[in-house]
C-alpha cells in the first residue's frame, strides 16, 4: 500500500458533521467540501449538503436498510485504500435487473465506482474526456482496442445511501450503454443535461473479499458482462499450435506422400475362378457328392474325389513372382461382379526366400432390392487390405476364395491389384483428430463461456440487435 493512507489526510478532509433536518439523526461527510448530497442512514431523506440551510432534496420515502459492504468501510484495491462513502442501487427500466454501485473514496485520488451484478464486480473511473459515438455506435475504439455493445438501457435509481459528489436521488432516470472488452468495460451514462463517462475492469470476487472481509458478498453466477475468459490468451496460444501442428503434419504426410514411388507390382485383371459343381453320387462314384464346388482355373481339369481323395473347396491361384526393392507398405485392391451375394478371399504373400508369411483376409458382399417401393442397397463388391512394413524380397501371393453365387458359366470374375510405396490418408486423418482434440475441446469451452457471456446481452458480438430483442421492438411499434 502506498503511504497516502487516511491516516495522514490532511485536516481540511476530515469529516464533518451535522443533524438531518427530517429525523435529527446524526450524518457524517467522509468528502467535505466535495460531497454535495447525503443521505440519512436512519430516515434515507436526501439532503443538499451544499446548501447552507441543508435543503431536503427528497423526503423520506423508504426505509432505511444495510448495504452489502457498509458505508465508512476501508479496503485497498490496485495498491490503493479506498473507503465507501456512498451506494445507489440502480434498475432496468421495465425488466427485473438490477444491479448495485458502491461510490469509494481516498483524498489523494478522487472518487471510483464498485459494480456488482450477479456477484460479480467491476471497478470504474470516470474518465474526464469525450468519446465519440458513444451511446450511438456499436463498436468504439478506446486506448486502441475495440469495445462491442453490451447493453443499452434506460435505468433509474431505485436506492441510495451514503454521500456524493452529484446530486441524485431515488427515482431519477437516465440512459445506460455499455461496452465491453473483457476484462474492461466502457460505460455512459446520460440525461438531458450531461453525460458521465466511466472505464472499468474486472475484479476477481476473492479480490474483493480480501480488501472488504467483512462485507456479504454475493455468490457470483453465469457469466460477467466484461469477465475475462479464463481460456482466453492461453486457449488462444493452444488453438494456433494446434493449428501449427496440423498444418505441419498436412505438409509432412505430402512430402512423404510425393516421395513414395506408388507403382502397381502386380495386377490379376478380370480373372475369374472357374468353378465346378459338384456331383450328387455316392462318394465311390466317378464324382463328387452334392453340397460344395470345386474352384479351378479356366482350362484346369480336377479329379473328383474318390473315397480316398479328400473333398475340396477348390484350388488356390498363385500369383507370378515380383519383387519388393525396399522395405515398403502395400496395398490390395479386389473387386467382383458380386450382385446380391457375398465372396471371401484368403490372401497369403509369401517370401520366397525367407518362406514367411502375411496371410489377409477380405470379404465383399453386396445386396439390393426394393421394399415398399423404395430401392435400398448395402455393402459394396470391392475390399481394400494394407500391410505396413513389408521386408524387401521375392515375393508371389496366394488367393483362396469362396463364394455363394456363381456366373451362369459357372466362374467368379474378380480383379486384384497390389501397390507398392504409397501413404494411407486415413494416417494423415487420425493424426489431424489426435492434435486437434485439446484445442477442438479449447475452442468449445470459449465458444461456450462467451454464449453465457451474451446471453445477458441485447446484442449479439457483432454488436447487432439480438433477434429476440428485434421482435420485441417491432411488436411494440406495431
Amino acid at each position: 500500500m502506498t503511504d497516502r493512507t487516511f491516516g495522514q489526510r490532511p485536516a481540511v478532509q476530515s469529516v464533518g458533521a451535522f443533524q438531518c433536518p427530517t429525523c435529527g439523526g446524526p450524518i457524517a461527510l467522509r468528502a467535505v467540501g466535495i460531497s454535495v448530497t447525503a443521505v440519512c442512514r436512519q430516515c434515507s431523506t436526501v439532503i443538499d449538503t451544499a446548501n447552507p440551510n441543508l435543503r431536503v432534496i427528497q423526503a423520506a420515502n423508504k426505509k432505511a436498510f444495510d448495504t452489502d459492504i457498509a458505508i465508512g468501510t476501508r479496503g485497498e484495491l490496485f495498491g490503493t485504500m479506498w473507503e465507501v462513502i456512498g451506494y445507489v442501487r440502480k434498475w432496468v427500466k421495465g425488466t427485473v435487473y438490477a444491479w448495485d454501485e458502491y461510490l469509494l473514496f481516498n483524498p489523494w485520488e478522487g472518487f471510483r465506482f464498485l459494480s456488482q451484478s450477479n456477484g460479480h464486480w467491476t471497478f470504474f473511473k470516470r474518465l474526464n474526456r469525450a468519446i465519440e459515438g458513444i451511446g450511438r455506435n456499436t463498436k468504439l475504439t478506446y486506448d486502441d482496442q475495440t469495445y462491442t455493445v453490451f447493453n443499452k438501457d434506460r435505468v433509474f435509481v431505485d436506492a441510495v445511501q451514503g454521500e456524493f459528489y452529484w446530486r441524485v436521488k431515488t427515482g431519477d432516470e437516465s440512459d445506460a450503454t455499455d461496452y465491453i472488452c473483457p476484462p474492461y468495460m466502457l460505460s455512459s451514462e446520460s440525461t438531458d443535461d450531461e453525460i458521465n463517462i466511466t472505464h472499468g475492469v474486472y475484479v476477481e470476487p476473492n479480490l474483493i473479499k480480501k480488501a472488504f472481509p467483512y462485507a456479504r458478498l454475493v455468490t457470483p453466477s453465469g457469466v460477467g458482462a466484461c469477465q475475462p475468459s479464463p481460456h482466453g490468451s492461453q486457449g488462444d496460444t493452444i488453438v494456433r499450435l494446434g493449428a501449427i501442428a496440423a498444418g505441419v503434419a498436412i505438409v509432412l504426410h505430402l512430402a512423404i506422400s510425393g516421395g513414395l514411388p506408388n507403382k502397381s507390382v502386380i495386377e490379376v485383371t478380370g480373372h475369374p475362378i472357374q468353378v465346378m459343381p459338384l456331383p450328387t453320387s455316392t462318394p465311390s462314384a466317378s464324382t463328387q457328392p452334392a453340397g460344395g464346388a470345386m474352384w479351378s482355373l479356366p482350362g484346369e481339369t480336377q479329379t473328383a474325389p474318390t473315397a480316398q481323395t479328400p473333398q475340396t473347396d477348390g484350388q488356390p491361384v498363385v500369383t507370378e513372382s515380383f519383387t519388393l526393392p525396399r522395405m515398403t507398405n502395400i496395398r490390395l485392391d479386389t473387386a467382383t461382379q458380386i450382385d446380391n451375394g457375398w465372396a471371401d478371399f484368403d490372401l497369403t504373400l509369401i517370401n520366397e526366400t525367407t518362406q514367411a508369411t502375411y496371410p489377409m483376409h477380405e470379404s465383399v458382399s453386396y445386396y439390393h432390392g426394393l421394399d415398399d417401393g423404395e430401392s435400398w442397397h448395402e455393402g459394396h463388391n470391392a475390399a481394400r487390405t494394407w500391410l505396413s512394413s513389408v521386408p524387401a524380397g521375392r515375393y508371389h501371393l496366394v488367393i483362396d476364395a469362396e463364394t455363394d453365387q456363381f456366373s451362369k458359366d459357372g466362374q467368379l470374375p474378380f480383379s486384384l491389384t497390389l501397390r507398392r510405396g504409397l501413404t494411407e490418408w486415413s494416417n494423415l486423418w487420425i493424426a489431424l483428430l489426435l492434435i486437434l482434440i485439446y484445442p477442438g475441446i479449447v475452442l468449445f469451452r470459449q465458444w461456450s463461456f462467451e454464449s453465457q457471456r451474451w446471453s445477458n446481452s441485447d446484442f449479439k458480438p457483432d454488436g447487432s440487435r439480438a433477434a429476440s430483442i428485434d421482435s420485441s421492438e417491432t411488436e411494440s411499434d406495431e
